[in-house]
């Protein structure tokens, strides 16, 4: 009798193991498919049904800093800064002690927002931060150089600094990237080198396909040529 009372408890040990992680894996699947259809929205433009399909994902994967990335760049979208910002700070805290691509992303994410947001010092040290652990990320540098350049907060423009992230952005896309380009034609006109902004504009129109954009890149060499320089429009 005893014995056969220890196989029915080791029955039901294994069999309720057995269930549980029947379960873990089902709510692990749940949570991937609802990660996938917040990213799918998102790739659409779906951004407040790419929230929503994030936020059921948070619920199944409540530690997972891709999830709450993905529903801080949907928020950001929709322009609930506020909801993204506080989703990427907690996507950063997950990830604390991490130094990888990934926290560059994650970095360059809230940079975006707070440049949205008009709070210029906070993405120069977001996009700075993103530079330092990833200096091969070409976007990052660009981001960094152009706010650096064209900064609508005078105090807040270094010239020789946006040059040199502009140089490192080039350098990383063979300088065939027109808007990579223009930054660098902006970064030279800031650090008073007109004839440099001038060329670096021109090469840039050389290099794009679109009629307007050319058209635009063209005029910009002739006020760079003036002496010049260029103001961002506020987001």
């Amino acid at each position: 009798m005893r014995k056969w009372g220890k196989r029915r408890i080791v029955g039901w040990a294994l069999g309720t193991i057995a269930a549980i992680a029947l379960f873990t894996g089902f709510v692990v699947w749940l949570g991937q498919s609802e990660y996938r259809q917040g990213m799918s929205h998102a790739k659409a433009g779906r951004h407040r049904q790419s929230v929503g399909a994030f936020s059921r994902a948070h619920i199944l994967r409540p530690t997972d800093p891709w999830v709450l990335t993905g529903r801080g760049i949907a928020n950001r979208e929709l322009k609930n800064y506020d909801l993204a910002l506080r989703d990427f700070d907690a996507a950063l805290r997950l990830l604390k002690g991490r130094h990888d691509t990934r926290v560059t992303a994650i970095y360059c994410a809230r940079a975006d927002a707070y440049h949205q947001m008009g709070r210029y010092a906070k993405a120069i040290s977001d996009y700075a931060r993103a530079v330092k652990l990833d200096p091969t990320d070409a976007r990052a540098c660009n981001n960094l150089a152009w706010l650096l350049a064209t900064c609508r907060e005078p105090q807040l423009r270094r010239g020789d600094l946006a040059m040199k992230f502009a140089i490192a952005a080039n350098a990383r896309t063979g300088w065939k990237n027109p808007s990579y380009l223009d930054t660098l034609a902006a970064a030279c006109a800031t650090a008073g080198k007109p004839a440099e902004a001038a060329r670096w504009a021109r090469t840039a129109a050389a290099r794009t396909t679109n009629a307007a954009a050319k058209t635009a890149l063209l005029r910009r060499a002739k006020q760079f040529e003036e002496g010049k320089v260029i103001v961002e429009t506020k987001m």
